[in-house]
């Protein structure tokens, strides 16, 4: 069924070992990797749908948390180093919230983010779906966000008491609610348009959650 929904899986590309975080910060700056506990690896390219969505979901966020004033959204490109052994994940968008903010620093976040958002790309499902799930959920990320453009699919992955993940789907109106956001409500079947709302279109939807 995966090979299916995923027909471009890429296999892991190595470009460096032995490399601690700190030299990877200075000799891989500004390049598309991340680092392994270790390992430098190439991150996957993405898609045209996948940039789309991005770009929606960033001015979504920014809006919505700069109208609220409770925290900031980060594209990837900044490492979420959490220790030494585990892989330093650079989400596609994370976000901060103002109480956590002294902990991004110029080039890493010290610690998990608040919440991690992973667009799924026809090389990154099997990644997104499990790896980073379990990475995410033991580091100590409170919500996981996975949208799923393939199977047109999107959960939220809430972090519970015992800290393990419980999943969060849409509900019968197809309605994603962030735990960690107050009164942000996703639309999800807007993310599987043809065309998504960009610029001032977006407003409306930000104004109708404050």
């Amino acid at each position: 069924m995966t090979e299916h929904l995923y027909p471009e899986i890429q296999e892991t590309i190595v470009l460096a070992q032995g490399i601690s975080f700190d030299e990877y910060l200075v000799q891989f700056e500004g390049q598309s990797t991340e680092w392994h506990a270790g390992k430098v690896v190439q991150k996957v390219s993405n898609n045209s749908r996948h940039q789309i969505i991005l770009g929606f979901l960033f001015t979504l966020l920014t809006l919505y948390l700069s109208s609220k004033k409770v925290g900031k959204v980060f594209f990837a490109g900044i490492p979420m180093y959490i220790n030494d052994n585990v892989p330093a994940r650079e989400p596609d968008l994370m976000i901060i919230l103002n109480s956590q903010l002294e902990r991004i620093k110029r080039n890493r976040l010290e610690g998990p983010a608040d919440i991690a958002v992973e667009v799924v790309s026809p090389g990154s499902g099997t990644d997104d779906r499990a790896t980073k799930l379990f990475e995410y959920e033991d580091a100590g990320v409170t919500e996981y966000w996975l949208i799923d453009p393939i199977r047109k699919e999107a959960s939220i992955y809430v972090l519970n008491d015992e800290g393990k993940y419980e999943r969060h789907p849409e509900d019968d109106k197809n309605q994603l609610q962030s735990t960690v956001l107050n009164g942000f409500v996703l639309d999800s079947k807007i993310l599987w348009q043809e065309e998504l709302p960009e610029g001032i279109e977006i407003m409306p939807m930000v104004e109708a959650m404050l």
